[in-house]
């Protein structure tokens, strides 16, 4: 079943990129439909880990609105809420405990546009919404605006040199009392450190992993837990087909670049060194797919 798979596990991933290969590399743009589409087919085809970091923000941020009976409405704000994929839900949820004041900001207008349709229609009399197309360090307040009790932010930390404005505008934005950011970081490992590779050859900078990211939080004096979800990513029909066009769609929000501007030998040696990380269970070929959880405190 696992022909791609099995005919390369001799495959050690030692091959070094070649030092001028950026010439012909594409990114893949943050703000483009093909973004959002990649985003899609990958959250909703390939992970378990949307189901489970939401059942993490629903048990965290549910604990938090029962704990506080005074924080009504809950003003909650997320960082990079995308399609509203995990947003609309969480919002949903949350809403049943209290009326729910809250705010996405995405810079991406095709996935706001969507975000903002499904949040709509999903709203309960006594809650609200609003949306900024812009990144959360361009963000500009109503001056009226309350600090918010809470923010999310679900794997947002790689798209920048510096997420220090970010989490500085975040932490102004919060409640100087309660307010909690909790963010969803890739862990350091292996298969991660390939997007690493490929954001440095494209856009000059290294991404931020949750070690990293940790390292920032420790630097500016915020205390933080973390707690870990260990999920995994069916990569069985890519591992036997990793050419087809939902194969490259992967490999491009894998990788955070368009796959298919590699040269052959490195698309060969980024789609082995994904593979030879994975374990076979149950008839699929499953890859680690770990994020940590960090909530900091303001």
């Amino acid at each position: 079943m696992l022909s791609f798979f099995n005919s390369h596990k001799a495959f050690t991933g030692v091959t070094s990129p070649a030092q001028d290969r950026t010439d012909t590399l594409r990114p893949l743009k943050y703000d483009s439909h093909a973004y959002m589409e990649a985003h899609l087919n990958f959250r909703q085809h390939l992970t378990n880990q949307g189901e489970l970091m939401l059942a993490y923000l629903q048990e965290s941020l549910s604990q938090f609105i029962t704990d506080a009976p005074e924080l009504r409405p809950f003003r909650l704000a997320s960082i990079g809420s995308g399609t509203g994929i995990l947003d609309v839900p969480l919002v949903q949820e949350l809403q049943t405990l209290a009326p729910i004041n809250y705010l996405g900001i995405e810079p991406n207008s095709h996935q706001m546009d969507m975000a903002k349709a499904k949040m709509l229609d999903i709203l309960t009399p006594t809650s609200s919404a609003q949306f900024s197309t812009s990144t959360m360090e361009a963000y500009v307040p109503n001056t009226k605006t309350s600090p918010f009790d809470a923010m999310i932010a679900v794997h947002v930390m790689y798209y920048s040199p510096d997420i220090r404005p970010m989490l500085a505008k975040a932490f102004d934005l919060l409640h100087p009392a309660h307010g909690r950011l909790l963010a969803m970081v890739a862990a350091d490992n292996a298969q991660n450190r390939l997007f690493m590779e490929t954001t440095e050859a494209l856009h000059g900078f290294v991404p931020y992993l949750s070690n990293t990211y940790r390292d920032i939080l420790d630097s500016m004096q915020i205390t933080y837990d973390i707690d870990t979800i260990q999920a995994v990513i069916d990569i069985t029909d890519f591992a036997n087909n990793p050419t087809t066009p939902d194969s490259m769609m992967f490999l491009d929000f894998f990788l955070h670049m368009d796959a298919s501007s590699l040269p052959p030998a490195e698309l060969e040696r980024y789609t082995r060194s994904i593979c030879d990380a994975a374990e076979e269970h149950a008839g699929k070929l499953l890859l680690p797919h770990v994020v940590d959880a960090v909530t900091a405190h303001r």
